[in-house]
């Protein structure tokens, strides 16, 4: 046997072997759809190149949480990964709320600037929210203790209310 299955070796092996047959699943997929979905897609070539990325991002964030979760269970013991989890939950709930303020009131300076190039980011951040979000929870569920998991449920919180809110006033616009 060339390692341990609860060896650390072994719970790394187990993790990379999620991810990677989570990526080479996404790829076979977005290979399929595009060879699929050819059709109709020769204007405006980099709205389809970042719509293609969100989708494969999504799949992606779909199929690797059997490997996310295997990962989150193996570090419970490890109160520094969640100390550092939770700091980083934080500071991706300012950032969601950052990108409500944005999209509540554009900036009109130019994209050098900061306010411009948050702008500009704001809805592919906005995009991405939901598997942020699922993610999010997935860390809640397996965290150690109720500190960390109030933590992480409320950027959940964050994150959805700030997508939902974003998707409304993107609706109403084009509305």
């Amino acid at each position: 046997m060339l390692f341990r299955p609860y060896g650390i070796a072994g719970k790394i092996l187990i993790v990379a072997a999620g991810y990677i047959g989570a990526a080479l699943v996404t790829s076979a997929a977005l290979a399929v759809y595009l060879g699929v979905a050819h059709f109709g897609r020769r204007g405006s070539g980099g709205m389809v190149a970042l719509g293609d990325s969100i989708l494969f991002l999504w799949i992606l964030g779909i199929l690797a949480v059997p490997a996310t979760a295997a990962a989150l269970y193996f570090l419970r013991p490890w109160r520094l990964f969640w100390r550092l989890a939770t700091i980083a939950a934080v500071i991706i709930s300012v950032v969601a709320i950052g990108d409500l303020v944005g999209t509540l009131f554009p900036s009109r300076y130019d994209a050098t600037s900061l306010a411009g190039g948050w702008s500009m980011l704001a809805p592919v951040r906005v995009l991405l929210a939901p598997p942020v979000a699922a993610g999010l929870l997935l860390a809640a569920v397996f965290a150690p203790g109720m500190p960390y998991r109030y933590t992480l449920v409320s950027a959940t919180a964050v994150e959805a209310i700030t997508f939902v809110w974003v998707f409304l006033i993107w609706s109403s616009r084009t509305a």
